[in-house]
Order: structure tokens, then sequence, then C-alpha cells
């Protein structure tokens, strides 16, 4: 089975609980990552996906927790939505590697993620059929923004570059999760490949 299943902004039900710090805590201990979103506001960092209003919360309420329960099969993937943010999350994951990556910057603010050694993954999408960065980068974010266009031989093509995997389920779009979800099932026993979806639960049945 996938060992890592990325739970896009926590495990939630409803969307007003989408990257609330008990929702994203609950995917941690139920064995999933998290996939969530971090923006600057007054100096330090906080987990919101639009401007941050003054009711989103701090990253370092959080941290300390998300780093307790972290692991290989628990991924931090940590979407950036500001740029500016690398010289402070650094000393944050210093001497990790395995259990993090940081993924949409933009291409100009990605350059000193790697500069500073961080897990950096690119984008390949649709949109960006060629990734920046890539050979410096540790994986690729494969998303499927307008249409359906991901197969096997493309998530083979990078593993066989020597890249991490993680690929978009179709509801984060608002389409059926059905093709991503095959071809999970295809790589379920690769742990280099996880899946972010809005549904683990149903998503970690199905794999089984």
């Amino acid at each position: 089975m996938v060992a890592r299943i990325l739970a896009h902004r926590g495990a939630w039900t409803e969307k007003a609980e989408q990257n609330r710090p008990d929702r994203l805590l609950a995917a941690l201990r139920g064995g999933f990552g998290i996939e969530t979103d971090l923006r600057d506001r007054a100096g330090g960092v906080v987990i919101s996906h639009d401007m941050p209003g003054a009711d989103a919360p701090s990253l370092d309420q959080v941290w300390g927790d998300w780093l307790d329960l972290a692991s290989p099969e628990r991924v931090l993937a940590l979407n950036v939505k500001a740029d500016g943010l690398a010289e402070i999350m650094a000393p944050l994951v210093a001497g990790r590697a395995r259990d993090y990556f940081f993924f949409d910057m933009s291409v100009p603010d990605m350059r000193h993620y790697l500069r500073l050694g961080l897990t950096t993954f690119t984008r390949h999408s649709d949109a960006e059929p060629s990734p920046a960065y890539y050979a410096a980068s540790a994986g690729v974010w494969l998303d499927e923004l307008d249409r359906e266009w991901i197969d096997a031989a493309t998530i083979q093509a990078h593993l066989d570059a020597g890249k991490l995997v993680a690929l978009v389920s179709g509801e984060l779009h608002r389409r059926d999760h059905s093709p991503i979800w095959d071809l999970a099932r295809r790589f379920r026993h690769d742990d280099r490949v996880m899946v972010c979806t809005d549904l683990p639960a149903q998503l970690q049945e199905f794999l089984r």
C-alpha cells in the first residue's frame, strides 16, 4: 500500500475546518501526512491558504506537535504561498530530510530553498510542462490543473530520474478522483509515490 497519503489541509469534513490546527493534527495522529499552506504575517509564519486574517493560526502554535508526529510515512507537505519564508523555515527543519518538503513557491523564491539545502519539490503540470530546477529538486508535485494528462509512464519517468512524486487527486480540482487513484493503486507498493487528497481515509481503504 502507498505509505504516504497526504491529507489536503487536514482531516476535515466541512470546508470551514480546512487548515485548522486540530484537523491537521488529527490527520497526523491518524497516520497520514498533511498538506498545508504557509504565509507570513507581522514577521512570523501562519497557516492560511488565502491572505491571512487575524484568526490565522501561527505556525509556532503547532510546529512542535507536528515534528513529534512527522516521519517518512507522515510527511509534512508545506505549500509556500508567500515569498521570503525560506530563511525563517530553515532552522525549523534543520537535521530533517524525508519527513517534509516545501513546494509551490514562486520560481525566483525557489532558489532560496534550494540554496539553503531544504527539501524542495518542483511542479509538473499541464501548465508547467518543463519543471523549474528539476535536477536540484528532491521531488515533483504532479498536478492536473485544467485537464487530465498524467499516466503511469510520466510517474515512472520521474521515479527513474531519482525523484519522489506527489500526485494531486482530482477532487482538489472538482474532478473525478478515479484516474489518479487508479494510478496510485498501480504504484501502491512504491513508497516514493505520495497522493494528496481530500479523502485520505477513503483512499487508504481503496489501496488495500
